[in-house]
């Protein structure tokens, strides 16, 4: 399916169009809020960049949008992140996230590098890290 929707700035969310039977079937239409996606896919998105976020995990919001119009299909379509339990804190695959070691703080990266540091506190279950945030 191709992505159709346009990102609504009075309301915070993006409202698309999905087509359960291709693009000569029904259409249902859903809205998805900035908080939905950030909580449900760990978007950073905001305003008309959610558009990129949306086309990025499409099919996993399609799939939420039919279940949810099939699960209730005489109201409107509004996904939640419930709609999207297992997704939760998802990463899309073009997002490179550097890796945090325990204890430290977002926007901080561990002395010595994040790998090593990562790797020596799985084997050993228990580390103290030393953090210095990012310039």
């Amino acid at each position: 399916m191709d992505f159709e929707g346009i990102y609504c700035f009075d309301i915070a969310s993006v409202r698309l169009a999905v087509y359960p039977d291709g693009p000569g079937g029904a259409r249902i239409v859903a809205q998805i809020s900035e908080d939905t996606l950030h909580d449900a896919f760990g978007s950073r998105e905001i305003g008309e960049e959610l558009i990129q976020a949306c086309k990025v995990h499409f099919d996993a919001i399609a799939a939420a949008t039919i279940a949810r119009h099939k699960a209730h299909p005489r109201q409107p379509v509004m996904l939640m992140s419930d709609d999207f339990g297992h997704h939760l804190f998802f990463a899309p695959p073009t997002v490179q996230r550097k890796p945090r070691a325990p204890g430290c703080t977002p926007g901080a990266v561990p002395v010595g590098g994040a790998r090593a540091v990562l790797r020596q506190a799985e084997a050993t279950k228990t580390l103290p890290v030393a953090c210095r945030a990012l310039a």
